[in-house]
C-alpha cells in the first residue's frame, strides 16, 4: 500500500524526474570532469542515506534529494576551490535550470489569465502544497484567511534544519530563492489583480518565512506603482 502511495505522490514523480535530468544539466556547464560528476553523484547518494532522519513521510523523500544534490553540488565547487559566492551562484544555476524555473513561472500565468478567480485559484494551490507538497516536516499557520487576503507563514523548514543539520546554512540562499523566481514571477499585479510578497525568511532572517497574498483593486495598484517610483 506504501508502495502504491508513494508512486501516487507528485513528489516521488519529481524526485524520480530529477535522478534523471540532474547529471546531463551538471554536464552541460562544463565545469566538472565524469570523474567530479561521479564523486558528485557518490556523495548524492550518502547525504540521502546519512539525512534520512528527516523523512518523515512520503513527501520528505524528494525534499531530502532535493537538498542532497544542492549540497553535494555545492562541496564539489568548493572543493575545486571555488569562493562561496561563485560556489553558491554556480549551484543555484544548475539547480534552477534543471528544475525550469521560467517554465513554472509562464505555468502559473497562463493559469492565472485562465482563471475566472485568480486570487482564489492562487491561494487554493498554496493550500494544496502545504499538503500535497510540503507534507510533515513543515509547519504552517495560517494568520489570516479571507475574500481579499491570505496570510502564511511557515514556523518549520525541512530545508532549513537539513542545511543547518549539515553545517552548511548558507545554502538556504538557493532554497529561499526557489520562490521568488519561479513560481512567483507568474502573478502579474496589475494583470491578476494580485499583491504578493514575502519579506522575510527563516533561512535567511531567522523569522518565520511570511507569505502574503493580497487581492487589489485597480485604484490600490496605482498607489502602490506610484510609490515605488
Amino acid at each position: 500500500m506504501f508502495k502504491f502511495k508513494r508512486i501516487l505522490s507528485k513528489n516521488f514523480w519529481y524526485e524520480l524526474l530529477q535522478n534523471i535530468t540532474i547529471w546531463k544539466t551538471i554536464k552541460k556547464t562544463s565545469k566538472f570532469s565524469s570523474f567530479e560528476i561521479k564523486k558528485i553523484r557518490e556523495e548524492y547518494n550518502r547525504l540521502k542515506k546519512t539525512n534520512r532522519i528527516f523523512i518523515r513521510d512520503i513527501q520528505s523523500e524528494y525534499h531530502v534529494s532535493w537538498c542532497s544534490i544542492i549540497l553535494s553540488i555545492y562541496k564539489a565547487c568548493l572543493g575545486k576551490g571555488m569562493k562561496n559566492a561563485d560556489a553558491i551562484r554556480l549551484t543555484e544555476e544548475i539547480i534552477f535550470s534543471n528544475m525550469n524555473a521560467e517554465g513554472i513561472s509562464k505555468f502559473i500565468e497562463t493559469a492565472l489569465d485562465k482563471s475566472k478567480d485568480p486570487f482564489n485559484f492562487i491561494v487554493t494551490a498554496s493550500k494544496q502544497q502545504e499538503t500535497n507538497f510540503f507534507g510533515n516536516t513543515f509547519r504552517f499557520s495560517r494568520i489570516k484567511d479571507g475574500f481579499d487576503s491570505y496570510h502564511v507563514h511557515v514556523n518549520e523548514c525541512m530545508y532549513n534544519e537539513f542545511f543547518k543539520e549539515n553545517a552548511y546554512p548558507e545554502l538556504m540562499t538557493i532554497a529561499c530563492k526557489w520562490d521568488m523566481i519561479s513560481w512567483s514571477r507568474g502573478i502579474k499585479q496589475e494583470k491578476h489583480k494580485i499583491f504578493f510578497e514575502r519579506p522575510v525568511t527563516l533561512g535567511l532572517n531567522g523569522e518565520d518565512c511570511k507569505f502574503k497574498f493580497e487581492r487589489i483593486l485597480l485604484d490600490k495598484i496605482e498607489t502602490s506603482k506610484n510609490k515605488t517610483l
